[in-house]
């Protein structure tokens, strides 16, 4: 009798226990929350604050507190999870908050609507739970609450420049990633987890807007089938992070602007906007585009209403901004700003070839705004309608969310060349545009959600979304990387982490991923002495530059070790060979590791190692020609 256990069983088992899990983490969000403002936290300024982002908040302050002590553990955080989670569950039972909505469900429409839905939404999080090699989560995003908890605490992961962006992100991963059962899977509960908050984002700004559940119905049905916030809120990056933030911070900013009452943006939501900036640097764009209609609607003390909200937004990136002029010598590292220069450690050279390789081209400004509005689809359109049907309120209240949405478009069509590349930057707007919308709309709040529910429908992905869903309950296979989706390099690092020494360093000639070695994994074009190494220098001028990074190991593909010629520009390769100081380790689907040999001790590398360590496999391999 085979033995079933969660990593063998059938996918679908697997789901619903990440689900459960994940859900753990919102209910402790909720109690977390609650508890904060009965004990800890009262007064007018968190007025109108779900508990849920007072919650996030109280948990992120909870990792600094937690990591001082060495507590931010794996076996700790899931104690906290399930305490404020119990706690969160009661406070809901006591408030039955489900009852409020159960009255208000009896209608036809009810029923098209909430099966369209369930397929969107099952498809959405059967594709999330399908672990992604996307490149980005594999380099920084995924790997520090990783390193974080096995170390018990927050360290600067020196190996990696992305590891200096602010780190309320990782900061707040640490929680759903503290109760994973292996690296796939916390892989894939930190892809849930970043679906999650797509999906609070859209409930949020459907809270604050007032909407019943026939406007959130349509909300959920606009975003939920919306290819570009579907594929970016699948993945294990922190986006989704920064556009929940931002959502609850613009909300206040956009019922503020439909309110008849002029009492002000509240601090609050100034500072939530800082804490989406110090998720993503990038998210500063959109409160770019909320100053100026901040001026067009609001009354007297216009100046002294900004100053004191770019002060409240400015507070924790500062925070991370000093932590990186101490380390780097660079605020926001590794953006250069004026009157700032990175430390000549942190120095990065631009070097031509490598620039070119990189480059992402660039387009018209019109060519990025018609690819960007195409790709706003139906909350586009929902939004723009919205707009004109509510013109005869007054421009007062229409113009300001209209204004910020163009300048933000704008702005990102601008600065994110090409939009094609920068798109997941330009998306922060989208659920408060859909509610927005729906709301301007809500006179016809029962045609908007007929005509969006058919036109869901009708579209040639639902019918794919459907055959997804029926395939993923059918399958029997567990919870796996795909085909090409798998991460190029892992079988290397799984295996180097069974054989290689404690403590080794490896350099990546490209490849950028390190999620799942053990090994600290130094990346050529990412690091200031590697780039080195694309410069004209001679062989011993290379080694030199191997003995200032202290690496051990380097590794590539063997039939195409970087892009276009570079390999050519570096002379260590001609030094691979069973008799040279590169020498062939083991050969991991197309992918050569070699070991750099100490010339005053053949038997050794760089760093002291077991002299009883035999290399395995070196027999059986093959390395490029001189």
């Amino acid at each position: 009798m085979v033995e079933v256990t969660l990593e063998t069983a059938p996918r679908i088992l697997q789901t619903v226990w990440l689900v459960t899990r994940i859900a753990a983490v919102w209910f402790a969000f909720h109690g977390m929350g609650v508890l904060a403002r009965a004990r800890l936290l009262r007064g007018r300024h968190l007025e109108g604050l779900p508990s849920l982002v007072l919650g996030i908040m109280g948990l992120v302050v909870l990792t600094l507190v937690l990591s001082l002590m060495q507590l931010l553990t794996r076996w700790f955080l899931p104690f906290v999870i399930m305490s404020a989670a119990a706690y969160g569950v009661l406070d809901l039972h006591r408030r039955r908050r489900y009852a409020s909505v159960s009255g208000q469900l009896r209608s036809w429409l009810a029923v098209p609507a909430g099966l369209t839905l369930a397929v969107l939404l099952l498809s959405d999080i059967f594709h999330a739970a399908i672990p992604h090699g996307m490149v980005d989560p594999l380099i920084t995003y995924a790997v520090q609450p990783d390193r974080w908890l096995d170390a018990g605490g927050m360290y600067f992961l020196s190996e990696t420049k992305f590891s200096l962006f602010p780190l309320i992100g990782e900061m707040l991963a640490v929680w759903p990633a503290s109760l994973s059962e292996g690296m796939v899977d916390q892989l894939i509960i930190l892809q849930l987890f970043q679906f999650s908050l797509l999906t609070g984002s859209f409930l949020i700004a459907v809270r604050f807007m007032g909407l019943g559940w026939k406007g959130a119905a349509t909300v959920l049905l606009l975003c939920l089938s919306s290819p570009i916030l579907v594929k970016w809120g699948s993945w294990a990056k922190n986006d989704m992070t920064a556009l929940f933030m931002s959502t609850v911070s613009l909300s206040f900013f956009f019922r503020f602007w439909y309110s008849e009452r002029n009492t002000g943006i509240p601090l609050i939501a100034w500072f939530l906007m800082g804490l989406a900036i110090s998720v993503k640097l990038t998210a500063a764009f959109a409160m770019t585009a909320a100053i100026p209609a901040v001026f067009i609607c609001s009354g007297t003390g216009k100046w002294k209403q900004l100053l004191m909200g770019l002060g409240a937004m400015a507070l924790v990136p500062m925070v991370f901004a000093i932590r990186n002029l101490m380390i780097t010598g660079e605020p926001f590292y590794p953006w250069n700003f004026p009157f700032f220069s990175p430390n000549e450690s942190w120095n990065i050279e631009s070097i031509q070839v490598l620039d070119s390789i990189k480059e992402r081209g660039s387009a018209s400004l019109l060519d990025n705004l018609v690819l960007l509005i195409r790709s706003w689809g139906g909350i586009g359109i929902i939004f723009l309608a919205g707009v004109l049907a509510a013109v005869r309120i007054g421009w007062r209240r229409v113009l300001p969310p209209f204004i910020t949405v163009v300048i933000y478009a704008v702005v990102s069509c601008l600065v994110f060349d090409p939009i094609s590349w920068g798109e997941k930057y330009a998306i922060i707007l989208l659920p408060c545009m859909a509610a927005v919308g729906t709301f301007y709309l809500r006179k016809w709040t029962r045609v908007v959600l007929l005509i969006v529910t058919v036109l869901v429908i009708m579209t040639s992905s639902f019918s794919d979304r459907a055959v997804f869903i029926w395939n993923f309950f059918r399958d029997r296979n567990p919870l796996q990387f795909q085909g090409l989706d798998t991460p190029p390099a892992m079988p290397l690092h799984l295996w180097a982490n069974e054989n290689l020494p404690q403590g080794s360093r490896l350099l990546s000639m490209w490849r950028y991923e390190r999620y799942f070695s053990d090994h600290v994994i130094l990346v050529l074009q990412n690091h200031p002495d590697g780039v080195e190494l694309l410069l004209e220098n001679s062989l011993a001028e290379e080694f030199e530059i191997l003995d200032r990074m202290g690496v051990d190991y380097l590794y590539f593909h063997a039939e195409d070790p970087m892009p276009g010629d570079l390999e050519s520009r570096i002379r260590l390769f001609s030094a691979i060979g069973d008799e040279g100081r590169i020498r062939p380790v083991v050969e991991v689907s197309g992918y050569l590791l070699c070991r750099i040999v100490d010339p005053d001790s053949e038997d050794r590398v760089h760093r002291d190692v077991d002299p009883e360590y035999d290399p395995v496999g070196r027999e059986s391999l093959s390395c490029p020609s001189d």
